[in-house]
């Protein structure tokens, strides 16, 4: 039996540090490249392609034999241009969502409740879902 707990950056977008300095390439967790979307964490894609990224950038850095920040500046703009940091601003405010108890309380509930009215087989007459929800979410 094997248990394994991790943190993750929770933060999301607001949390990204400054990716680049000269000699320097922040990627994965260590760049705070993790936000959730509500239903999922993302964080492995995100720190995969950071390091393909990252290493596209040190080899162009090694051809020149510039390590400055300014050349290494590349790797921003490779995120940028990516689905990473696209990503991380499409979901940047999930993170405050994920902070309100009605999400895990009330939602839930509303939910079980609607579905449970869907899927109840009472003899009576069904009633379309649209004015079953509606009726849910009115009296809550």
């Amino acid at each position: 039996m094997e248990y394994s707990a991790h943190l993750l950056p929770e933060g999301g977008y607001r949390m990204v540090p400054r990716l680049f300095t000269d000699g320097m390439i922040v990627i994965g967790d260590a760049a705070a490249l993790c936000y959730t979307n509500g239903l999922t964490q993302e964080g492995m894609n995100l720190a995969i392609t950071s390091g393909f990224l990252a290493a596209a950038t040190v080899i162009e850095a090694f051809d020149k034999g510039d390590f400055s920040g300014r050349q290494l500046s590349g790797y921003e703009r490779r995120l940028q241009e990516s689905f990473v940091l696209k990503d991380m601003k499409t979901f940047k405010r999930t993170t405050d969502l994920m902070h309100s108890d009605r999400l895990f309380s009330v939602y839930p509930g509303l939910v079980g409740t609607i579905m449970e009215q869907i899927f109840r087989s009472d003899g009576k007459p069904r009633k379309k879902i649209g004015p079953i929800a509606w009726q849910t979410l009115k009296v809550q």
